[in-house]
């Protein structure tokens, strides 16, 4: 029996930006990036390519744990898929150039 190479035709790779707000929960970041890092791992191939966006060089959770970003606030970069990783109260979180580079972004969907 002849077993065809699934991956003879890879897909493109599915580009993702994560966004973690400051304060967020690590355990929210942890179910946004775990998923697609283990199919990455699973597969043996690059199905996701994941990027974050932060104001400083790191983007600090609840807990004290940091994340490097990848691209600053404000650059755009070509994305299949963009998330807000945010804690306690997002619609609370106030921070123009965030919300002014989200808006921009939304139109470029």
């Amino acid at each position: 029996m002849h077993q065809v190479d699934s991956f003879a035709h890879d897909p493109p790779v599915f580009r993702v930006g994560v966004v973690p707000l400051p304060g967020f929960p690590l355990m929210s970041y942890a179910c946004t990036v775990e998923p697609l890092r283990a199919a990455n791992l699973l597969s043996r191939r690059e199905l996701y390519s994941i990027v974050h966006f932060a104001d400083e060089a790191t983007s600090r959770s609840s807990g004290l744990s940091e994340v490097a970003r990848t691209h600053a606030i404000g650059a755009i970069v070509d994305l299949d898929l963009l998330l807000v990783v945010a804690g306690g109260d997002p619609l609370g979180f106030d921070d123009p150039a965030v919300v002014s580079w989200l808006q921009k972004l939304a139109t470029h969907v």
